[in-house]
């Protein structure tokens, strides 16, 4: 076949997927730290996936797991920041421990969580 005229280029085919791809590989890095937080507060799987790929790439360090995340004296505060109901008692036997002990602590000031907050804010 003959050689097509410039103004005839056609553009390649390309699946969807890879398309994406190479559109998203031109933003900046913010632009794309923003794009996963916003499909993370809009998609659970979005944020069950971006939280995994955290854990994976960018764990916390031992300190703030041994000195925050399970000292007994600030699970209560942790948790009382904490969403997403009992799951979070399903991490490890201390925050099943705490999320247990908090509710039934603080009778009639909503849940311990929440009344474990309210104190945690008083000592900050």
């Amino acid at each position: 076949p003959p050689p097509r005229p410039p103004h005839e280029f056609k553009v390649p085919i390309m699946p969807d997927d890879l398309r994406l791809e190479a559109r998203l590989s031109r933003l900046s890095h913010a632009a794309l730290v923003s794009l996963v937080c916003e499909a993370s507060r809009s998609n659970h799987g979005v944020a069950t996936t971006s939280n995994t790929c955290l854990a994976r790439h960018s764990p916390l360090p031992d300190w703030a797991v041994r000195d925050v995340l399970l000292d007994p004296d600030l699970i209560a505060c942790v948790l009382s920041h904490v969403h997403g109901g009992s799951a979070a008692a399903r991490v490890c036997t201390a925050w099943r421990t705490a999320w247990d002990t908090t509710d039934r602590l603080i009778y009639g000031l909503g849940s311990g969580r929440e009344a474990a907050g309210r104190a945690c804010g008083e000592l900050l």
